[in-house]
């Protein structure tokens, strides 16, 4: 990937631009990276931002925190584990970290997976824990961008209201965050990460037969 890949009429319409820190480990990726980051900037998309940390894609971990809070300085919404959390803040509590966050950047929403147990959505001093699902787990590669990709997409409605920081209903939130507890948990019961995706059809089969 360099940024000549980069094609800027896909951003010229708006809408939602996602990116990770994997393609932010080594050139020209980054560069590519970057450039996209800026062109979502000047088109006013919604920008999200998981850091999905590997320290061992990077030269050495100071480097991936700068180029993280780099991502993050840019993003509405901030997908983090607890783990990810803690690191980019350099905290050594979760409540730590998510209030230096809150602080720090102008999140719209920071969206933190908690596996088995669901997540936890941080939007200012307002917080909402949704449970997870109970499921047969055999791959949990992907898992994270499952429950991204289920985030969005629910979201997606409400895109230029987030960007702009303006209020999204509660209910709205809520729907989001199980139909993304939902594919990110419907992922794993396949192997692979691409694989293991379901189906529209799959998410809502699933979430009316658990209920919650």
């Amino acid at each position: 990937l360099d940024q000549s890949d980069i094609d800027e009429e896909g951003f010229r319409r708006g809408g939602v631009f996602h990116f990770g820190s994997i393609t932010m480990t080594h050139e020209p990726a980054c560069s590519a990276t970057l450039r996209a980051l800026s062109l979502a900037e000047k088109y006013g998309c919604l920008i999200s931002f998981d850091p999905n940390l590997r320290p061992a894609l990077w030269r050495n971990l100071e480097e991936a925190r700068s180029r993280m809070l780099q991502g993050a300085e840019k993003a509405h919404i901030l997908k983090v584990n607890e783990e990810e959390a803690m690191f980019l803040a350099d905290a050594s509590t979760f409540e730590g970290a998510l209030d230096f966050l809150s602080k720090k950047f102008p999140l719209t929403l920071i969206a933190v997976t908690l596996g088995k147990h669901g997540c936890l959505l941080v939007r200012k001093k307002e917080r909402m824990r949704i449970e997870g699902f109970r499921v047969n787990a055999i791959d949990t590669t992907g898992a994270g961008d499952g429950f991204v990709a289920g985030l969005l997409s629910s979201l997606y409605m409400f895109w230029k209201d987030l960007r702009e920081g303006k209020t999204v209903p509660e209910d709205a939130l809520r729907h989001a965050a199980l139909r993304a507890n939902a594919v990110g948990a419907l992922t794993t019961t396949k192997k692979g990460a691409i694989p293991g995706l379901p189906t529209q059809e799959e998410v809502e089969i699933f979430l009316e037969g658990n209920p919650q």
